[in-house]
């Protein structure tokens, strides 16, 4: 299946289901009351659930409310695995579901359907989680560590052969590994890891946006800006702004 991301309401009837993919409940606004494999819970602005494939689970809501739903495909079901049904919002991984419910409203308002940018949000939330319960990704040694080299320094331009003969592996080995065990070309691995730390950046320091891009390999800031608005749909001067 592919990466789904969509804006959701719910009534007050209780229902109960389950189904063979997993799924996130992002709050936007209200509660909806939850039950997770027998452990009882809620999706609201202070908490965001986490529904494993195959698990029975019921909701219902009070009021108004929103959500942003994201139904996850296998191959990131790893990262999933790992993460509890319930997990609590802080300031960052609030800010970024406001940001993720606000692209997708704009998508479609405009009737765009953008899988590119929907996948590098839905990539970037898997890490705001994980990073949150201190846990690491699931992957086979010799990619967690290349994933470990690029990420020593994200302006450092290594090059595929450089890491495949780091990790003891031959490029093509290395290349295909690779791509299953993240889902990712090396090249976009190490872009969509560069813009995630790069919106991170915007909104938890103060740093200069020319120094946030220098930071993440870009010695041009025309360039960089140009990458992030491509992957975020905002300039990186609005993302700044809308986190002032």
């Amino acid at each position: 299946m592919e990466i789904s991301l969509d804006l959701r309401t719910y009534s007050n009837e209780i229902h109960s289901h389950k189904h063979d993919f997993h799924q996130l409940v992002l709050p936007m606004q209200g509660r909806l009351q939850m039950s997770v494999d027998a452990r009882e819970g809620e999706a609201s602005l202070q908490q965001v659930a986490v529904i494993k494939a195959g698990a029975e689970h019921g909701f219902s809501a009070q009021g108004e409310n929103r959500f942003v739903v994201a139904d996850v495909p296998e191959f990131l079901a790893p990262q999933l695995a790992q993460l509890p049904a319930y997990i609590g919002v802080d300031e960052a991984l609030g800010h970024f579901i406001q940001f993720v419910a606000s692209r997708l409203q704009s998508n479609q308002g405009a009737g765009i359907k953008d899988a590119a940018g929907e996948r590098q949000m839905l990539l970037l939330l898997l890490q705001l989680l994980q990073e949150r319960q201190g846990i690491e990704a699931r992957a086979d040694k010799r990619i967690q560590s290349a994933c470990a080299i690029i990420e020593q320094d994200y302006a450092l331009s290594e090059s595929v052969e450089g890491l495949a003969k780091q990790v003891h592996l031959s490029p093509r080995q290395f290349t295909e590994l690779f791509r299953r065990q993240t889902g990712l070309s090396v090249k976009q691995y190490i872009i969509e890891r560069r813009m995630q730390q790069a919106w991170l950046l915007l909104h938890t320091s103060s740093d200069p946006i020319q120094a946030i891009a220098a930071s993440v390999g870009y010695v041009d800031q025309g360039a960089f800006s140009h990458r992030f608005k491509a992957q975020f749909g905002k300039t990186p001067s609005q993302v700044r702004q809308s986190h002032l």
